[in-house]
């Protein structure tokens, strides 16, 4: 069972030292920390139920173990779905993580553009990419 978000014993982050320096002229700019704190990225891929695993199917990655997995994230009440990519295990920032709510609205669009795409696609079956799901 993945570990639940938001409980008290749960550490969702870690200890963030600010570096100092000058104080003027200082950049304000965007980055994945909060305010003083690093998220730690290990304990939210421990709460990440898998539902199931794609290899990459073509030899694009050939000389690196690369799969996609579809995966539910349960935070709070609430819950979000993620499709990313692993390399050699690991997660990469290539991804999507979109909340329960999101995604309930979007997946009607997204059948008929898939639907869509498939009825326009002229490739011969043969020149196909063969993808085989690994359910968990």
């Amino acid at each position: 069972m993945p570990e639940r978000s938001f409980a008290r014993s749960s550490n969702i982050t870690t200890h963030h030292v600010p570096k100092t320096g000058p104080k003027k002229n200082k950049r304000v700019h965007r980055t994945n920390y909060w305010p003083g704190e690093k998220l730690d990225y290990a304990f939210l891929e421990r709460c990440k139920e898998i539902v199931c695993r794609i290899p990459h199917p073509t030899g694009y990655y050939q000389h690196r173990k690369v799969e996609y997995r579809l995966s539910v994230l349960l935070w709070s009440r609430g819950a979000y779905v993620d499709i990313r990519q692993y390399q050699g295990g690991m997660p990469t920032p290539t991804g999507i993580l979109l909340h329960l709510d999101v995604i309930s609205e979007l997946l009607p669009e997204l059948i008929q553009t898939v639907r869509t795409l498939q009825l326009n696609d002229t490739r011969d079956d043969d020149k196909k990419a063969k993808i085989e799901v690994i359910r968990a």
